[in-house]
């Protein structure tokens, strides 16, 4: 008898969790986000805010007999179904409202985006990395522990 699960467990939160940690790291030592393997962690964190400003986090777009919660037994999602996002959604809020108060989502994606363009390319903006780098690093506390 096997005593590992078959289903596939989900590491969403965690790479989410390590590359918003990594993104922190990169604004205390900016020589970092230039080098080739800082763009897997600088690539996803700027795809995660992408997919938060536009409420685009579902994978699952079809409908009708198609869909998969139509037809997909129980049995398959012991213990209930949570989708990869809802943590990591959950704490972008948080941390937006925690470090930018009441600012538009749109206006903080912005920001959060263009210092992610400034860090790669090595002319950081001080005013705007501070509040930046403050955001990832509580983005990146935010998210579970698995």
């Amino acid at each position: 008898m096997s005593i590992i699960s078959l289903l596939p467990g989900d590491d969403s939160d965690t790479l989410c969790k390590r590359y918003a940690s990594e993104v922190s790291r990169y604004f205390s030592e900016p020589s970092g986000a230039s080098l080739p393997l800082a763009q897997v962690p600088l690539e996803n964190v700027f795809r995660v805010l992408e997919m938060y400003r536009y409420d685009a986090f579902a994978d699952e777009h079809r409908k009708g007999v198609l869909a998969l919660e139509a037809g997909e037994p129980d049995y398959l999602h012991p213990g209930g179904f949570k989708d990869w996002y809802v943590n990591i959604k959950e704490a972008l809020e948080r941390t937006k409202t925690e470090v930018f108060g009441s600012v538009d989502k749109e206006q903080v994606v912005s920001t959060l985006q263009d210092s992610l363009r400034q860090l790669v390319t090595g002319k950081l903006d001080t005013a705007i990395d501070d509040r930046c780098h403050l955001f990832f690093r509580r983005f990146s506390e935010q998210l579970p522990t698995s």
